[in-house]
């Protein structure tokens, strides 16, 4: 049961981390600086499960190249602005946000969902690292024409050379690891994912703790809305993950679903912090979007397993 909190049942403990993260007082501004860490502890876990030739075979195969490629435009372009004009009608003043939201890159958590629910972990990987690099330009492009939001080209450049910092330097570390201590890799490899998903849960409490500051301030029901609408936003991201993962092989598909239903939503707080003054319309689906697709992961993948079993038995 224990070891099931930083496995099947990580939801369990990630929404005890998020409660936490919400109501301990306290100024925890000074965990800040630890977030970097803790995203590289998620990624370094998740790689040391996936090795330099794999991924350089997995690069050099043209259908990968082609999966790749549009199920990175349905996750930055098409995902975005079908979640965008719903909530254009329905709420207009929050539809900058769940824009921003939704159009980050798959988040780094990714890796440590998708191998515990059987997700192919190199494409999965390449997912992030395709999503990460193509955001620095669909971001600018979107908020230019949808927003009329004028981006700082340097701002982008300074994020996308942190994105690419924080991905290389895992990678290379959990590969240097698997080439010197080869026998300690594979003697522990069904564990890795456990530092993984801890590593996670913990971000979870910090990203929480650390921004409360900035909508604590807000009425209930202003946090309600924001609430909603990251549901809603991540229904939009779990129906395209459905209806397009019929075209992919099943560990691929369960790659895509992890990584349309969770984006990074860290990077948003940073770009909402940067682009919008912090201003609370734009920050706080960022924020509470935490709720909903740490139980999302899970039941998509109750649904799919439910699919795949009604097919294999028409099958039969």
């Amino acid at each position: 049961m224990l070891a099931s909190l930083l496995g099947s049942r990580f939801w369990i403990t990630a929404y005890v981390m998020l409660a936490l993260g919400f109501t301990v007082p306290g100024d925890w501004q000074w965990l800040k600086p630890t977030i970097p860490f803790f995203l590289g502890g998620i990624l370094f876990f998740s790689c040391l499960k996936i090795s330099l030739s794999e991924t350089i075979t997995a690069v050099r195969t043209p259908v990968v190249w082609w999966r790749l490629s549009w199920t990175s435009c349905a996750k930055l372009l098409l995902i975005p602005l079908i979640a965008f004009a719903v909530t254009k009608l329905i709420a207009p003043e929050w539809a900058n946000g769940i824009l921003l939201l939704t159009m980050m890159p798959a988040g780094f958590s990714c890796l440590a969902f998708a191998d515990l629910l059987g997700g192919n972990r190199v494409v999965t990987l390449l997912l992030v690292l395709a999503t990460s690099a193509l955001v620095p330009f669909t971001a600018p492009l979107l908020l230019a024409v949808f927003t009329g939001t004028t981006v700082s080209w340097s701002a982008i450049a300074y994020e996308a050379g942190y994105i690419a910092l924080l991905l290389a330097t895992p990678f290379t570390l959990a590969q240097l690891t698997r080439t010197v201590f080869p026998a300690l890799v594979t003697r522990h490899f069904a564990h890795w994912n456990a530092g993984s998903i801890a590593c996670a849960c913990i971000l979870v409490f910090v990203g929480a703790a650390v921004n409360r500051h900035t909508w604590e301030h807000l009425p209930l029901t202003s946090i309600l809305i924001a609430l909603g609408l990251t549901i809603m936003a991540t229904l939009v991201s779990a129906g395209c993950a459905v209806l397009l993962g019929r075209f992919l092989p099943r560990g691929d598909a369960i790659a895509f679903t992890c990584v349309a239903i969770y984006m990074n939503n860290g990077l948003a707080v940073a770009f909402a912090t940067q682009f919008s003054g912090g201003n609370p319309y734009m920050l706080l689906p960022a924020i509470v979007v935490q709720i909903p697709v740490m139980i999302g992961v899970p039941v998509m993948n109750w649904f799919m397993d439910r699919a795949h079993r009604k097919a294999a038995v028409a099958a039969a």
